[in-house]
């Protein structure tokens, strides 16, 4: 008796983190895929504040990629990521 009661709270709490790690797959697939669209946005010259609001990325969240583009930190109208 005991133990079924013990195999019951064990696979709930597997069924629990099951749950947890599929939440948080989803979560990073959606960052993941923000971040593949303001990449794109920048490689065609987006201005950043259109970036940002479409994307709904920070610009903590933006910087990597300009680097990535090689836009450094400078914008369209001579701002940084931090304006």
């Amino acid at each position: 008796m005991l133990s079924e009661v013990v195999d019951q709270i064990e696979n709930k709490g597997r069924q629990v983190g099951r749950q947890e790690g599929r939440q948080e797959g989803r979560q990073e697939g959606i960052l993941e895929g923000r971040r593949a669209t303001a990449l794109r946005m920048l490689r065609k010259g987006y201005p950043l504040s259109d970036v940002m609001e479409i994307t709904e990325l920070s610009p903590d969240e933006i910087e990597p990629l300009l680097k990535e583009v090689g836009a450094g930190k400078k914008t369209e109208q001579g701002g940084s990521v931090s304006d």
